[in-house]
């Protein structure tokens, strides 16, 4: 019987091929570990605060939700300072969530907003699943072209190399994507299961979880807060930041903190009211 691997060992799926570059098997293994744990940092996130709390809400009529909102929330210092937009994002979503989320963001200087997908592989197959589902994908959706727009978070690279680090293995951006193209479903056709039937395979030590979970959320967290702060030294007057509701806790805490904001105002916007579709939602989002 194949002896388990202790908490303080490399990941044995993170095994090197050639000169230190996983080869496919590791890169899939690598992939299933970083979603799982993502999954465990969002989950941790909403078992401290709950599922309704101040970010994200589900309305009832019975048992079950009939739609899911999300919260934009404005923060203020003094009256000459820089406003602050909040908006709390996610992945997939009714098409007039994020028209709404745009519009509360005209008026402002510069948003700050988080990473998109590796690339257009990865965005085609969340597309796909999305235009199953009835959603739209957030990065089809959000004018992130928009010269007003600035990514404060990590590129797609360097979260690669982050999570490469965790795990022990050099992931190679371009055999990456040339592994996640082989994954894209046809747009009509069913998601590759190779993820999940990966992910439940993997025994993953729990210190490598905490290790990915921190480069999931708590360092990108960072960047968002420091991104902020340079905005306002910029001279910004009013600065949008858009991040996934799960990061926004931690970054208005930093914020109120470390920078003395306050609340000054809430706005929620529906951002799944396809009933029929919630528990897709709640699963692929």
């Amino acid at each position: 019987m194949p002896e388990r691997p202790e908490p303080n060992r490399p990941l044995p799926i993170a095994r090197p091929a050639g000169r230190g570059r996983a080869d496919d098997a590791s890169i899939g293994s690598a992939l299933a570990a970083v979603s799982a744990a993502a999954r465990l940092a969002v989950a941790r996130v909403y078992e401290r605060y709950g599922v309704d709390n101040d970010w994200t809400r589900t309305v009832r009529s019975s048992w079950y939700p009939d739609r899911i909102d999300l919260a934009t929330r404005t923060l203020k210092r003094f009256p000459r300072d820089p406003r602050l937009v909040l908006v709390a994002m996610t992945h997939l979503a009714d098409e007039e969530f994020y028209a709404s989320a745009a519009a509360q963001l005209e008026d402002c200087d510069v948003v700050l907003h988080e990473a998109p997908p590796l690339d257009d592989a990865q965005r085609a197959a969340l597309r796909a699943r999305a235009r199953r589902a009835g959603f739209v994908d957030q990065g089809s959706a959000l004018p992130t072209d928009d010269p007003r727009w600035r990514l404060a978070d990590r590129t797609p690279e360097a979260m690669l190399e982050s999570f490469g680090a965790a795990l022990g293995v050099a992931l190679d951006p371009v055999a990456v994507r040339r592994y996640c193209r082989t994954l894209t479903p046809a747009a009509s056709g069913p998601a590759a299961p190779a993820s999940t039937s990966a992910r439940r395979r993997l025994r993953i030590p729990a210190r490598t979880l905490r290790r990915l979970s921190r480069v999931v959320l708590e360092e990108r967290n960072a960047i968002a807060i420091d991104a902020v702060a340079a905005a306002i030294d910029e001279g910004h007057r009013r600065i949008g930041v858009v991040y996934g509701a799960a990061h926004l806790f931690e970054i208005e805490d930093a914020l109120r903190r470390r920078l003395g904001y306050r609340r000054a105002g809430v706005r929620w916007s529906t951002a799944i009211g396809n009933a029929a579709w919630l528990q897709f939602a709640l699963g692929a989002a």
